[in-house]
């Protein structure tokens, strides 16, 4: 391989400062939707005959729910996780999410669970 001088280069290369763009609109783009998602709101500590009475309501008459999980990241609780319930099962709640996605959330992890009111045809 040749090994070149600088001072012999047809032009200057500004090695990866020609690529800043790129890493910077693409940062912006994810600061920007970062900073649109609010950050959720602590919600009341539930116990779990409350949170087994909205999950049985939820169920019966087919609504959704929101559920906050009792973790934080950063001293921030994550986002809702909304959805349909499909089951319980002793411990696990399976849910299925706006997006179509299945999940299952462990009982003991879940800090508040509301029945929402949608007004989407097709949430319900």
């Amino acid at each position: 391989m040749r090994d070149v001088p600088k001072e012999k280069w047809l032009y200057h290369d500004r090695c990866m400062a020609k690529w800043m763009g790129f890493f910077m609109s693409d940062h912006t783009e994810y600061m920007g939707r970062k900073a649109s998602e609010k950050p959720a709101v602590e919600k009341r500590k539930m116990s779990e005959e409350e949170c087994d009475s909205v999950f049985r309501d939820a169920w019966l008459s087919g609504g959704v729910v929101a559920i906050q999980m009792d973790s934080t990241f950063n001293d921030q609780y994550a986002p809702d996780i909304e959805g349909l319930v499909l089951g319980v099962d002793t411990n696990l709640i399976c849910i299925q999410t706006k997006q179509g996605k299945m999940m299952r959330v462990v009982a003991d992890d879940i800090r508040n669970v509301e029945l929402l009111q949608t007004s989407e045809w097709w949430a319900a």
